[in-house]
Parts: structure tokens; sequence; C-alpha cells
């Protein structure tokens, strides 16, 4: 049996017995509690009340957040409650009690876009655009002045079924990204970038481009090539400027173009299918010991004991 604090129903791709915790829950010594974070303030009250009433060998806590925006699962008093973690984070996992999960991505394999007929040249979703406190925002007006597309900005507002929302977050959020996916697969190049710069931060979002079809223009983690394979992407670091990017992408050669595209075709469905929900949390399932089928359960334990040895 696993308990769990969730916002998703994750547990619909698994055969396997799940029950949201409750505060009277009176488990076994073989029962799982997986608690995913982030959570709100009433589901960390309900964490720290039964909580100990499970094994400590038992209890899983799976980031999905940043430690700037969710600090308190990062807590290094708060981290020893769990006898095991999972995190996007390359630089926490140490291969024992702290594993690689990557944030699920909410599309599918079957949703990637063919590489080929493109008829714009760059652009990018961003919800938060105006958010306030943003310092990703001043590079996202910087390209947008050069040329780029930016959806969320005034005159290119968000689609409605981007924004689309609904009581279940797992069915609210499949609609959201393949819309957004569908949004750039007219693009040639995509740009994204990360809401923090640190050495192992790397989230969806380039391969949600990957997914689309396009180019991606990445600014992420120092690291991010242990990820995607650096014939998939334009680094942003590898650039004085903006305008030196723009420069560059605008003259790049059809030829070049060609070989971006080729290679993000021999691995897009690898790159996507590795981080699908469903691939995620199946491969949580299997490598808690239950009965579940995992396509890409090697290929991420993998990934994961080759960050491991650059942490010890």
């Amino acid at each position: 049996m696993i308990y769990t604090m969730s916002y998703w129903h994750w547990y619909k791709y698994c055969s396997i017995e799940v029950k949201n915790i409750t505060a009277d829950v009176e488990p076994s010594k073989d029962d799982w509690f997986v608690v995913f974070q982030p959570y709100d303030a009433a589901r960390r009250e309900l964490v720290s009340a039964v909580i100990d009433r499970f094994d400590y060998s038992k209890r899983v806590l799976i980031h999905y957040e940043g430690r700037y925006r969710q600090p308190h699962g990062f807590r290094l008093r708060y981290q020893q409650k769990f006898g095991r973690i999972y995190t996007y984070n390359s630089t926490d996992v140490d291969g024992d009690t702290v594993k690689y999960m990557p944030i699920p991505m909410w599309i599918t394999e079957d949703e990637c876009c063919p590489v080929n007929n493109r008829s714009k040249f760059i652009g990018t979703v961003i919800t938060n655009y105006f958010r306030d406190g943003e310092p990703r925002n001043t590079i996202i007006r910087k390209f947008k002045d050069l040329g780029m597309d930016v959806y969320g900005s005034s005159d290119k507002p968000v689609p409605l079924e981007i924004k689309k929302d609904s009581s279940d977050a797992c069915d609210k959020n499949l609609p959201r990204y393949s819309a957004k996916v569908k949004l750039l697969s007219d693009y040639t190049f995509a740009f994204a970038i990360e809401s923090q710069l640190d050495l192992g931060h790397l989230t969806e979002k380039p391969f949600d481009l990957i997914a689309a079809g396009c180019i991606p223009v990445y600014l992420g983690p120092k690291d991010a090539s242990t990820f995607i394979p650096k014939e998939c992407y334009v680094d942003y670091r590898d650039f004085w400027s903006e305008a030196d990017l723009m420069k560059y992408l605008k003259s790049m050669s059809r030829q070049k173009i060609q070989e971006y595209q080729q290679s993000i075709a021999k691995h897009q469905k690898v790159l996507v299918g590795m981080r699908t929900f469903e691939s995620c949390m199946r491969f949580l399932c299997k490598d808690l010991g239950f009965d579940c089928q995992s396509h890409y359960h090697d290929q991420l334990l993998e990934l994961s004991n080759i960050l491991a040895t650059r942490t010890k």
C-alpha cells in the first residue's frame, strides 16, 4: 500500500493500491508514504502530523520545485525525516538516499511534432511574463525587441487553452502543455529560460521545445549537456549578448539548421519519453520495489548513477 500527499492522481498509471493520506491513518510497517513537494501549509501540517507513524525507510519525498520557491522542502532537518528522496536537481543526487527523477512532462511521446515544415522564426511561451521581480523577463524583453514572438505579452496573449484550469491538475495540465507544444510547432527556434540558473536546476522547459520539434535556444544550468545532447540545442551561454545570439540564428545556414533538426529527430522520442508523467510515476513505483512495467527505468537509473558520481 502507498499513502500519498499529492495534487495529482498519478497512481492511475500503475496497478498499485494508493490512498490519499488522512490524519487518522494507521499504516503497517510495509506501507509507504510518498510526499510530493511543493505543497501548501495545510498539507505541510498533515505531513508533520503523520510522518512518524511510518517506518523511516518507507518515507519518500519527491521534489518538483526549486529551493527558492519551496525552501521548506529543502531544509536539512526536514529532508532527514525521509528515507528516500527523488529530485530533479542533479547536484543533490547521491545514488543512495537521493536519486534523480526529472520533473514530469504533461505530454506523451505521441504528441511530439515533426521537425520540418517551419514557417516562423523564433518564439516562446511564458505565462508569468508580467510577474514582478522576475529577472528573466529582462532577457525575454530584449529578445522580443529583436524579433522573438512572446506569447504571454500584451500583443500576443497566451491562447485560452493554455490557461485552461480544472479541479484535477492531472487533467488540467495535459491539454495545457499540448497546446504549448502545438503553438510552438510552427517555429524553427524556440527560447526557454529557467527561473533559477543554479547548477543542476533543469526542468521540463527545454524538453517541451524538443517535443515541439523546435531547435531550443536554452538558458539553463551549466551542466545542461549532461541531459540534452549538445547537438540538439543552442546554448545561450555561448554568446556575449542577445543581439549576438539572434544574429547567429538569423545567419544560420539551411544545412546547419537541418543538422540540428536531424539530431533532434534522432533523440526526440527518448528525451521526451523518459520524462512523461507516466514514465516518471512508473519509474518511482518500480524503484520502490513494486511490480510495475517501466520502459525507461534503466535509462533513468543510469542517469541517476552518473549524476551521483559527480557529487561523491
